[in-house]
């Protein structure tokens, strides 16, 4: 459901996020954790990193579990632009 919100309904999928982030153990050895790095995170910045790089940016300097989970974020189809700017608000690749 959360890949097919990535591509139809960005913002919302946005929200989804980070809801879900506010309620699981921000653990990299998590499953829970892993996907939603892997999943619909890097998803939403493959698909739409341009319209939301700002926020996710924003988002990492406020928030350290989400700052955590963009470490498991791999570049896959994103700009190198877009990838160049996750690299730098997040915490080491996990």
């Amino acid at each position: 459901m959360l890949n097919d919100l990535s591509r139809e309904q960005p913002d919302l999928c946005w929200e989804v996020i980070l809801e879900i982030v506010r309620s699981i153990e921000p653990d990299p050895a998590t499953t829970p954790f892993q996907v939603l790095a892997a999943g619909p995170l890097e998803d939403l910045l493959t698909q739409h990193g341009d319209a939301f790089i700002d926020r996710i940016e924003a988002q990492a300097k406020r928030d350290p579990r989400f700052k955590l989970l963009l470490g498991g974020v791999w570049q896959n189809a994103m700009s190198g632009t877009i990838w160049a700017r996750v690299q730098k608000c997040r915490n080491p690749a996990w």
